[in-house]
């Protein structure tokens, strides 16, 4: 089962602005304030299939971390 879209953009941050990535098309995700706006100059465009990816891999190895006592 792949994650929805809504769910990623809401983890993605911009690394320019800090703004939310969101989806831009159905295949990739976008800084929303480059392609809204024209104020954030990351035109950065990704995949959506390797966001969704990077995103279960870093949720795993977060949750597979011993819990500190």
């Amino acid at each position: 089962m792949e994650p929805s879209g809504r769910f990623l953009s809401e983890l993605i941050q911009c690394g320019s602005c800090g703004g939310i990535f969101s989806k831009i098309n159905k295949h990739h995700y976008g800084c929303s304030t480059a392609q809204d706006k024209a104020t954030c100059g990351n035109l950065l465009i990704t995949r959506r299939d390797t966001v969704g990816i990077t995103v279960l891999e870093r949720a795993r190895e977060h949750l597979m971390q011993p819990v500190a006592s």
